[in-house]
């Protein structure tokens, strides 16, 4: 039998899953993301197997070139200039 590791939510945020704790929870309830594990009445988890999975899929669904954080004004610059800017 494998064990599965859980992560916490400083485990989530490490792996570059920044979302609140509300917009997760309507990702669960929506089933976009995996369901979390209770531990406690005050403690939760997720399986780490799920979570790379989940990573894994949305890394796989991407189409395109990779996005960059740019300005409008700096894209039609670079796309005039062909690229160089």
């Amino acid at each position: 039998m494998k064990v599965t590791r859980l992560l916490g939510w400083a485990d989530l945020r490490s792996r570059g899953i920044r979302f609140s704790r509300a917009y997760l929870l309507r990702l669960e309830k929506a089933e976009k993301f995996p369901q979390r594990v209770r531990l406690g009445p005050n403690s939760i988890a997720w399986r780490e197997d799920e979570i790379e999975r989940w990573l894994q899929e949305r890394s796989s669904a991407r189409t395109g070139p990779p996005t960059r954080w740019a300005s409008e004004a700096q894209i039609e610059l670079e796309a005039s200039s062909g690229g160089a800017a």
